[in-house]
């Protein structure tokens, strides 16, 4: 029986093809976690700029309502 000579050549494949892996799946998770992050800064910007925006639009209306109560 003849004895292999390409046994080492798999343990030399491995050893390049796990840190490119490994750094391709931190890249990905990496990129994920800023989305996330950005989506939430995004998400509480829209709420807090509709709630400022509501109250503006209630002082508005008050005011209104006490130029015409005060008008007459």
């Amino acid at each position: 029986m003849k004895k292999r000579e390409w046994n080492g050549s798999f343990t030399v494949e491995a050893s390049i093809y796990i840190p490119v892996l490994l750094f391709f799946y931190l890249f990905v998770m990496r990129v994920g976690m800023e989305l996330y992050t950005e989506t939430r800064e995004t998400a509480v910007q829209i709420e807090t700029k509709e709630k400022v925006e509501v109250l503006k639009l209630f002082y508005q209306k008050e005011g209104v309502e006490d130029l015409l109560e005060h008008g007459n």
